[in-house]
């Protein structure tokens, strides 16, 4: 059987091509699921018994299973899930004013190997299907509406466990299913995609529309090699080339994520070379304690 959250709504289309049904068939499926939250084909009434009794054999709703959840005081809630072979990934929804953003995980583990990220220490073993990726979104959504003030999320940040561009045929068909008007109806400036600095696959960020993010972390070659391997493939010159061609694309400001390591990137004249680094480029430096 075919995963329903790993198919984007061109994808159920030429799906329901194959089986000979119409196209617009799709939207109607996207809105039971996703709108009114129903994976019980026998209660899709606009649906014809045929269509029903024939596609709740090609498709599932299979999502990760929720194994832990903790809530902190400031109101952030963090969520594991089990992505079966004892593997597991997190989920974070962090609430600020106006706002509820949901900082999702890409992969199991992480090969960009930075020295200040815990998933950093772990190998990569390997990466999230689209469906997992979205069934992330969908478990903490149906948590959200279980509350008695049930709350909507607002705001996807690809900043969890692995590199979103490592894994660029995982996330991006996610974006999309999340973002159609027929599915979750999330604008798409309010997804953001973070990475370390895969160069060659930044592209796909302002082809997606999204907004970008960038684990810059050092204020020269010297130091951010020392602490993001990633750097020796693809120095600050390549990188911040992409952040100009992606600004020029999309228009809009890049935010560059600065950890402040002790006496690595946290000295006055690093704020100075910072400021010289990124002026020429429109942006907004987030920058981070230590944690």
């Amino acid at each position: 059987m075919i995963n329903f959250y790993a198919l984007t709504q061109e994808k159920l289309q030429n799906l329901l091509l194959t089986h000979g049904k119409e196209k617009f068939r799709a939207q109607q499926v996207f809105k039971w699921v996703y709108e009114r939250r129903t994976t019980d084909f026998s209660l899709m009434s606009n649906l014809s018994k045929d269509f029903r009794s024939e596609f709740e054999k090609v498709v599932s709703f299979e999502v990760p299973k929720i194994i832990k959840h903790h809530k902190s005081m400031d109101g952030t809630e963090k969520f594991l899930f089990d992505v079966g072979n004892s593997d597991t990934v997190e989920a974070v929804i962090i609430p600020s004013e106006g706002r509820l953003t949901i900082c999702m995980s890409s992969e199991v583990g992480c090969n960009m190997a930075c020295k200040f990220c815990f998933t950093g220490k772990q190998k990569l073993k390997r990466k999230l299907l689209t469906e997992e990726i979205v069934g992330q979104f969908m478990q903490v959504h149906d948590y959200l509406q279980t509350l008695p003030e049930p709350q909507r999320i607002t705001n996807i940040v690809f900043m969890g466990m692995g590199e979103p561009l490592d894994n660029p045929e995982g996330v991006f068909p996610a974006i999309e299913i999340l973002h159609d008007t027929w599915g979750m109806n999330l604008s798409r400036k309010r997804v953001t995609v973070s990475t370390s600095g895969i160069v060659p696959e930044m592209w796909r960020v302002a082809d997606a529309k999204v907004r970008l993010a960038v684990s810059l972390n050092g204020c020269n070659d010297e130091i951010r090699t020392s602490i993001m391997p990633i750097n020796k493939k693809w120095p600050l010159k390549d990188l911040l080339k992409a952040c100009r061609d992606h600004y020029q694309a999309s228009k809009d400001k890049i935010t560059f994520e600065y950890v402040l390591l002790k006496g690595v990137t946290d000295q006055l004249e690093h704020a100075r070379e910072l400021h010289k680094l990124t002026r020429s480029i429109p942006c907004k430096i987030n920058i981070i304690p230590f944690n």
